[in-house]
């Protein structure tokens, strides 16, 4: 079923929580009230260090984590409610960091005791932010070609630039050039664009690349710029006097293109974050290149900066890890481990024993429940994220819905165990039966599947919604498998015949969740809407529900002894219903994020829940005391 219950032995993740947060999160920062841990600090995205060296900042899909560099220490998490960061920067002179946030904010940030200064204004889809040198103003890079200046104390706009209607490319990358009076924008047309910010007119555009202009960086006295692009040809060199190409830096192997590229304070090393290659450091004055610095699975890095004392270079990379490297040496000095996070689904195994996520890549992560440690990856052939993965009975056994097919991927060795194949549309939902011997499959193309889980045989297509298949779920006694679609029904079917039982009516907006009771007589549908929807299996008709949810459902979950029903909701966490007396009795307020998943432990003293892409852990041990 796409949200199972959690099998007896997930007791031991709860045992070793503070093992699990010892390595995934040290200080449990920002952690919601009852919650008892979080696992993942959030997908990677940059870094950046305080200009007077004593933080780093790395930013995720929950927030930004200031780290301190004596320590390696996480202080304080910069978040609006668990709200990831995309873009962020340092003042040129202060401790403080302006951030554009998944909420579409941009936000000021005190980084020394944590603590949001004010918001300054909101803006649909920022692709670059930087401070001017004075600190005075900031840049926001926006969709094509605009630029916007904020003074930073009024958050009021300054100006606003852009280029002619017709020659318009969205802008990747921005940066000031020291001197304050040019700014110099990458664009994905492959053209570099240089601004005056006194007078708002475009200067030059540079004819870098025929591939898009993804990093650009000035040297500590605006006399060079550089830029990185999509192309395998290396960092370009221009002239800001002359705006001449001066010279193009080649790397030591093939790059794939370039993430990002930085200077260091004094301007003599530039390097490189590449797509295809580990970092790339050259000397500016020789134009030699002169290091690689290189650690394992740390290959694809996204985001690098320079420590100021010109010793350390921080990066981050696509293995949930942040790197400190030793300028001197080429060596790793610090790792910085527990950025597996932007899940968009999980599982654990029956034993408990381990617990697999789904990141937003092709990546499945298979995680060490009693230390946290990683223990392996299944890599999909897929670049394409799963929509939905599930553990066969015997925990031998990793289903993922991918495309137009289903992988089954063995578990012990990650390698593909067989592939089922027959779908016409994306696969969006995928569950085993409680024998073992069934997989189930939903997909765009209106149909579930029944799968032979032994030989991959497609034993029955049931065929009835309108609109594609989101969830699909079997009963206990495995006589039953629901699905739920777009189409705002569910339909139940007889596993042994493939006919259809019942058909319910249209409910809500589109059917993201379902839910058997443990005695398989009762089913609940989450539906995008404030109603709570419980089923009668045996006649399809609705049982009366009291109470309206205070907002709209998108995943549900019986306890194992089918007294409660956890509800996550889009905007106000997780509710606890007692089903007898039909009111809620718990609200854990997840920093009004989408709750995506929900799960009860098998003895109802924990829940599992999945919110904007971390995974956390609650008590609801004294459930039981309030509802005798």
């Amino acid at each position: 079923m796409r949200h199972r219950i959690l099998t007896i032995a997930v007791l031991l993740l709860i045992i070793a929580c503070s093992s699990i947060a010892q390595e995934q999160d040290p200080s449990p920062l920002g952690l919601p009230e009852g919650a008892i841990a979080r696992l993942g600090k959030g997908h990677l995205t940059h870094v950046q260090y305080s200009p007077d060296g004593t933080q780093l900042a790395v930013g995720s899909s929950i927030g930004t984590w200031i780290y301190d560099t004596t320590t390696w220490q996480p202080v304080h998490l910069l978040t609006k409610g668990d709200v990831g960061v995309d873009h962020f920067a340092y003042h040129p002179i202060k401790n403080i960091l302006v951030s554009y946030e998944n909420d579409f904010t941009i936000n000021l940030w005190r980084t020394d005791e944590g603590k949001l200064v004010r918001e300054l204004t909101s803006s649909n889809r920022i692709d670059g932010i930087v401070f001017n040198p004075s600190g005075d103003t900031i840049a926001l890079a926006k969709t094509y070609r605009i630029i916007r200046f904020l003074d930073v104390k009024t958050g009021k706009e300054k100006q606003s630039i852009r280029k002619p209607q017709g020659d318009e490319s969205d802008i990747n990358s921005i940066a000031y050039n020291p001197n304050g009076f040019i700014l110099a924008a990458g664009e994905q047309s492959g053209k570099i664009a240089l601004w005056d910010t006194v007078t708002g007119e475009l200067v030059q555009d540079l004819d870098a690349d025929l591939s898009e202009v993804r990093a650009v960086a000035f040297n500590n006295d605006g006399s060079i710029l550089a830029t990185g692009s999509a192309s395998d040809v290396g960092v370009r060199l221009w002239d800001t006097s002359t705006l001449e190409q001066i010279q193009t830096l080649k790397a030591a192997e093939r790059v794939g293109g370039i993430n990002h590229i930085a200077f260091s304070a004094d301007g003599g090393l530039l390097a490189a974050a590449c797509v295809g290659s580990p970092i790339q450091l050259w000397d500016v004055n020789t134009y030699q290149h002169i290091k690689t610095l290189t650690g394992a699975g740390h290959s694809r890095v996204q985001s690098i900066s320079f420590s100021p004392d010109l010793r350390s270079l921080a990066s981050s990379g696509y293995d949930g890890t942040v790197r400190i490297w030793n300028i001197f040496t080429g060596e790793t000095t610090q790792t910085i481990t527990g950025f597996y996070g932007g899940f968009n689904c999980f599982d654990v195994s029956p034993d408990g024993k381990t617990i697999a996520c789904q990141e937003k890549n092709r990546t499945i992560y298979l995680f060490d429940a009693t230390t946290g440690k990683l223990q392996n990856k299944v890599w999909r052939p897929s670049y394409r994220s799963v929509d939905d993965i599930a553990y066969s009975p015997d925990g031998k056994t990793i289903a993922g819905a991918d495309i137009q097919d289903i992988t089954l991927f063995d578990v012990g060795t990650g390698k593909e165990r067989n592939r089922l194949e027959g779908h016409l549309g994306t696969v969006q939902c995928v569950a085993f039966s409680p024998d073992g011997n069934t997989v189930a499959s939903g997909s765009e193309d209106m149909t579930v599947h029944l799968w032979d889980a032994n030989t991959g045989e497609l034993k029955y297509t049931l065929k009835g919604h309108k609109k594609g298949v989101i969830s699909v779920a079997f009963s206990p006694d495995g006589n039953t498998v629901a699905s739920g679609s777009e189409d705002m029904t569910v339909h139940l079917w007889d596993t042994n015949t493939g006919e259809k039982k019942i058909v319910t009516r249209k409910h809500g907006m589109q059917i993201s969740d379902l839910s058997f009771s443990p005695d398989s007589k009762t089913i609940a549908s989450a539906a995008y809407s404030p109603n709570i929807y419980l089923w009668d299996v045996a006649t399809g008709k609705r049982i009366l529900f009291l109470r309206k949810n205070p907002s709209q459902i998108a995943s549900v979950a019986f306890s194992p002894d089918g007294k409660f029903l956890a509800i996550g909701s889009t905007t106000k966490g997780i509710f606890i219903y007692d089903v007898r007396k039909k009111r809620a009795i718990q609200n854990y307020v997840v920093n009004n994020r989408w709750v995506e998943r929900v799960a009860f432990a098998a003895d109802g003293r924990t829940l599992v829940s999945l919110v904007n892409g971390a995974l956390y852990l609650w008590d609801v041990s004294t459930l039981q005391l309030q509802s005798p």
